[in-house]
């Protein structure tokens, strides 16, 4: 009896509701709303662009592992499959023809539209191939290579075999593979220099001479500008805004070009001499390391909008003279260097570092990034077309040698051999060879796509008999080459 009053109480509230309801027709509504608002499910799209497959060439590629997707020529993607909005997505390359080696850049994230901002940049997957370039007019080491617009390569500065500044400027046009004369520095020594674009001119630093500029079709320089606290300066930096960024490691001037006035800013927490100054995609300035008696392993972010600065997590390995090398995917790599500590005013504590550290400026903190199959100092690193980072040439400095002598350190090692970063497997890979051993040279990515390198040092030891422990040789890298 109970069940069925149970089912006619059932049939009398349905036909209540129906009634209502307007028997699923026209008529009034319900007074509430007893099952609430079904939310509405999202399904997105995920896809992208790829670049650089070879003619005939192939790739395949996956999300999340799955829904496979063949390519055979450049442009945009998107996977047959949509995902719930709120699920992550993670493109991967899962095959390639041999020849081929590709990298996905902004490759994860989660789905809360549709998603077109995948890139896959391939390229060949052979080591990277070395070709004589003409030797430059004039040697020199530590000088500054500056890609112009034109697709010619200015060099300005360095230092020459008395460790003396040159003040010659040459021009590598890669069409006639010749370098030519482009004027001198108004000053003994050049600290920094950079391309502004607004104007189609390099800024220019020299020991006790300001700022300068200097005009690629006239060859001719036009002072702009004293600075205000800053006596020396190791970084010039272009930031997105226009304005320049200079810095000693510590204190901080900022450059407007349009005035051409210098005006003081922030100073840092620390000093970061011999730190590594990179500019992130979101226009802040990473700083990280140094050498304060020691090297350091603080870092430190400035702001310029607020040009406030912020500190940030430390790197795990303490290091100075590293390369700080912004990734497509926004991160920043952090590689090579030395680390240890000064002793005998000279840099006798230190050694070379192999492992590279990776910063997320989204967390504010740093991760491992493998390590160098050799670990150097005074390298070139280049990020290539394919997103890969390219590390050629450095020295391997030497342990400290406690004898019955004394102090003495190991003459540092030229190395030749070439090495490769990709984002997308966070390991590291021999990439061929130069042709010459060189340290302390300066490379440029061409507009072609070419790397050229140029000048740097090899290091031979002295007579043994030398009495001054400290002293070597240094023999001219003079030879220029290209690779891709």
């Amino acid at each position: 009896m109970r069940g069925v009053l149970g089912a006619l109480s059932a049939v009398l509230f349905c036909s209540l509701l129906l009634a209502g309801c307007g028997g699923g027709g026209g008529g009034g509504g319900f007074p509430f709303n007893l099952g609430g608002n079904t939310p509405e499910i999202k399904d997105f799209a995920i896809g992208g662009g790829v670049t650089g497959i070879s003619p005939g060439g192939q790739i395949v590629l996956k999300n999340n592992g799955g829904d496979p997707l063949t390519l055979s020529a450049d442009g945009p993607f998107s996977f047959k499959q949509r995902i719930r909005e709120g699920a992550n997505y993670t493109v991967s390359v899962s095959s390639t023809l041999p020849t081929q080696a590709c990298t996905v850049v902004f490759a994860s994230g989660v789905a809360t539209a549709d998603v077109a901002s995948v890139k896959v940049v391939c390229g060949p997957a052979q080591e990277a191939v070395f070709q004589p370039a003409a030797a430059m007019l004039t040697p020199r080491v530590e000088h500054t290579l500056i890609a112009l617009p034109d697709g010619t390569v200015l060099a300005l500065g360095g230092q020459d075999l008395g460790l003396k500044g040159v003040t010659s400027i040459e021009r590598y046009d890669p069409a006639s593979n010749l370098w030519k004369s482009a004027g001198t520095l108004p000053f003994q020594s050049l600290q920094a220099a950079v391309f502004l674009p607004s104007s189609g001119k390099v800024l220019v630093v020299g020991t006790g001479a300001g700022s300068q500029l200097y005009d690629p079709a006239t060859q001719a320089f036009t002072p702009s500008g004293g600075f205000v606290t800053l006596a020396t300066v190791r970084q010039l930096i272009l930031l997105l805004d226009g304005r320049v960024l200079a810095s000693d490691g510590n204190l901080v001037e900022l450059y407007r070009p349009d005035t051409g006035v210098w005006r003081a800013s922030a100073t840092a927490s620390m000093d970061h001499q011999g730190g590594a100054f990179t500019l992130m995609a979101n226009g802040k300035i990473l700083v990280s390391g140094g050498l304060l008696g020691g090297t350091i392993a603080d870092s430190e972010v400035f702001d310029p909008s607020t040009e406030k600065w912020t500190t940030v997590g430390r790197l795990a390995t303490s290091r100075s003279g590293h390369r700080g090398v912004l990734l497509s995917t926004g991160k920043v790599l952090a590689v090579g260097g030395a680390t240890g500590t000064v002793a005998h005013a000279c840099s006798c504590g230190l050694r070379t570092v192999a492992q590279a550290e990776l910063f997320d400026p989204s967390t504010n903190m740093w991760s491992s990034a493998g390590s160098l199959l050799v670990g150097r100092n005074g390298f070139s690193s280049t990020l290539m077309p394919t997103g890969r980072v390219l590390v050629a040439g450095g020295s391997i400095q030497g342990e400290i040698d406690q004898s019955t002598q004394g102090f003495r350190r190991t003459i540092p090692s030229p190395l030749s051999n070439v090495e490769v970063y990709d984002p997308l497997t966070n390991m590291w890979q021999s990439w061929g060879t130069l042709l010459a051993a060189r340290s302390g040279h300066s490379a440029s990515l061409m507009s072609s796509g070419k790397l050229l390198l140029s000048g740097g040092s090899a290091a031979n030891p002295d007579n043994p008999t030398n009495p001054d422990p400290y002293a070597w040789h240094i023999e001219f890298v003079t030879s220029s080459e290209i690779g891709w």
